[in-house]
């Protein structure tokens, strides 16, 4: 069964405790107009920064787990109902290294998400998913689903919902959508004040609500997002005979018809022929990819114009 998790983080940088040297060549970077803003950006930055919390959302159980750092003597887990959903409260003690504290934290993610097959987030794909890659970098770690974590399938619903080149935060997109979940006023800027008082778990409760925000968010959309209805069009259709008809209607682009290919050796040892649209020919046949590493090779034109060509075909055509 396809398992599918919202995921989110929460950071925070300890600014006070930074090397001169980095927070002057970090300042230079940008032309900030507030310190407000400057510490900001730091707590956003995965070199100076630290992971404090994570939320998984599995959306088919109906169950949210959040892993989060505490001073709690007593680290007992905690279980909550939001909206019927079951809500998991895991605090990792930071005794007296945040570092080190943060190591556990990463750890839990990775041993958490390895059997996942889709990752829905909201900016995950430019802020969580490099977050943690970096982090878990620098703490010298080395999961085995490492890589297919940074390339699984994975919607990032900001994306879907950019217009043009402006972003709109979650609490505006789910309020004009008429989500019905309430964050009670808290957002990202409230959770470094929210850390420096120790107070934990209001943190991992903001971390919660964001993830079921977004995991009704992608409910209430799933069927306008592009990648899912390819998807369920490929139920239904023979994905290679999809591709060999763009091939023989000269729909694909010889960059796309080439990224095809590096998708499609990953699953078949023969050499490539001189002709990269016989070899992919050849490669249609014999190996069968998921559907969402094809669908990242195709622009959303060339899909569109796949679909609408095939679609006109005689029935006899297509079957």
């Amino acid at each position: 069964m396809e398992k599918i998790v919202v995921f989110d983080i929460e950071t925070y940088c300890p600014v006070e405790e930074l090397d001169e040297k980095d927070i002057e060549y970090l300042e230079k970077r940008k032309d900030y107009q507030s310190k407000e803003k400057f510490i900001r950006d730091l707590s956003i930055n995965p070199y100076v920064s630290y992971i404090i919390s994570f939320a998984l959302y599995y959306l088919k159980e109906k169950r949210v787990k959040v892993f989060y750092l505490s001073e709690e003597e007593n680290q007992k887990e905690r279980t909550k109902f939001e909206h019927d959903i079951q809500v998991s409260y895991h605090p990792i003690s930071i005794k007296t290294n945040l570092l080190e504290a943060e190591r556990e934290l990463i750890e839990r993610f990775w041993s958490e998400i390895k059997d996942v097959s889709k990752f829905i987030s909201f900016h995950g794909k430019n802020f969580d998913r490099d977050f943690i890659r970096l982090r878990t970098i620098i703490h010298q770690l080395k999961p085995e689903n490492f890589f297919s974590f940074l390339f699984s399938e994975h919607i990032d619903l900001k994306e879907d919902l950019r217009v043009g080149k402006e972003n709109f935060s979650l609490a505006f997109i789910a309020r004009k959508l008429n989500i019905p979940f309430n964050k009670d006023d808290m957002d990202g800027s409230k959770v470094r004040e929210l850390f420096i008082k120790k107070e934990y778990e209001k943190i991992a409760q903001y971390n919660a609500k964001d993830v079921i925000i977004t995991g009704f968010l992608y409910e209430r959309i799933r069927d306008y997002i592009h990648g899912e209805y390819i998807s369920k069009l490929c139920e239904n259709l023979n994905i290679s005979e999809l591709l060999e008809h763009a091939l023989n209607k000269g729909l694909m682009t010889k960059k796309e018809v080439s990224s095809l290919i590096n998708v499609y050796t990953k699953y078949h040892t023969d050499p490539p022929t001189e002709n990269q649209e016989r070899y992919l020919r050849e490669l249609l046949r014999e190996s069968q990819p998921p559907i969402y590493k094809i669908y990242n090779c195709l622009e959303k034109n060339t899909w569109n114009e796949i679909i609408n060509s095939f679609n006109e075909l005689p029935e006899e055509e297509i079957t």
